[in-house]
């Protein structure tokens, strides 16, 4: 069955990369900020409608914000005004309803090689990327590892018949792998400062991660490592941009509407009041966190827990959910690398222990 599964999920996949053109706005931010790299402008500068019409793009799955045109509003509008608005705001350099550009900084670079290449060759550039962090993660062996490799298949090829092709993969991928390989301190500790540094969803994983191994061997080294890859991959940004922090501070509060499977969607509170499901959601992090940190045995429980914190956010797109039904083989992975590395200590302990009751034995002897 798992082999079955593997199977579909290529040809899914297969079929979904045939369709070369972006589906949602996160490719097209994404080359936009790398073009703009390469021809050394702050991409942090650049708004949507500025992006679609410098990469030549139809509005289409643009992200309009409670702002500007759309200011009145309370529910999510329809294509044609958000399409109507864009255009207006690209023929006048305006920007009122749409976000600025406000990834990490290390996005921009997962395209930076093919960023003028056209959509054909990013994707394969992107699809690649993927193989190869696909073959880090499970060339180890591990119980049930086709089974696992098949989950996190479907869980990518669901991806992209829903969303096509995105740079944000890659992103999930390095986060996959420093779970996975989460035994390994050094590895797991800079790949997931890689991710930290390239997408926002994947700050939500710092937390839970260090939480998780916060009794297992050598946690100093692996904030360590962590805190100091992350300094080295935002500090060289700060130094071109001093406001880069400010900038994505914006980005993670901008005034989005309610979308998806989460309870704000059924809200009634006014514009602006989505503040009580940002706290909802950040407290269900902090517990899936504390479930980590307190209880080696119950680790596994933050994984629904996330889930748990999408449904009581305000936005709980199915774009979130299925990245972590994507990340959750990994992470599960990584549970059972660090139980084995704990079961391999325990039998190491109890010997030392042995040898020191056994010295102190014959000291007393003598």
């Amino acid at each position: 069955m798992a082999l079955a599964l593997c199977l579909i999920s290529v040809a899914v996949g297969v079929a979904a990369l045939s369709n070369i053109r972006p589906i949602t706005d996160q490719p097209v931010a994404i080359t936009c900020a790398a073009q703009n790299i390469l021809q050394g402008t702050d991409p942090y500068t650049t708004y949507e409608p500025q992006c679609y019409r410098q990469v030549n793009y139809p509005p289409t799955g643009t992200t309009p914000l409670q702002s500007g045109a759309f200011a009145s509003l309370s529910h999510y509008p329809s294509d044609a005004a958000t399409t109507r608005v864009l255009l207006h705001d690209e023929a006048t350099d305006q920007h009122g309803g749409f976000p600025a550009y406000g990834y990490p900084p290390e996005a921009a670079l997962t395209v930076l090689p093919v960023a003028f290449s056209g959509w054909r060759l990013i994707s394969l550039w992107v699809a690649l990327c993927c193989s190869l962090l696909l073959l880090l993660i499970w060339r180890r062996r591990l119980p049930n590892q086709l089974l696992f490799l098949a989950w996190q298949l479907l869980g990518l090829s669901l991806l992209l018949s829903a969303f096509g092709w995105n740079p944000e993969y890659v992103a999930y991928l390095v986060l996959a792998l420093s779970f996975a390989r989460i035994d390994q301190v050094q590895v797991s500790a800079v790949t997931l400062a890689i991710a930290v540094c390239a997408n926002p969803l994947c700050w939500l994983a710092a937390p839970i991660y260090l939480a998780a191994t916060h009794h297992e061997y050598a946690w100093r080294q692996r904030v360590n490592w962590f805190v100091g890859s992350c300094a080295l991959g935002i500090i060289p940004w700060m130094i071109w941009d001093h406001h880069l922090l400010s900038q994505l501070w914006r980005f993670v509060t901008m005034p989005e509407f309610p979308l998806g499977a989460a309870i704000g969607q059924f809200s009634h509170l006014p514009n602006h009041g989505h503040a009580i499901y940002t706290l909802a959601f950040l407290l269900v992090i902090a517990l899936a966190t504390a479930t980590a940190w307190f209880s080696s045995k119950w680790r596994w429980a933050m994984v629904p827990l996330v889930y748990l914190a999408f449904i009581v956010s305000w936005r709980g797109p199915l774009y979130y959910y299925l990245p972590a039904f994507w990340l959750t083989p990994a992470v599960l992975a990584g549970i059972y690398q660090l139980r084995q590395a704990r079961s391999r200590q325990k039998p190491a302990a109890h010997s030392d222990q042995t040898e020191r009751g056994h010295s102190q034995e014959r000291h007393r002897q003598l």
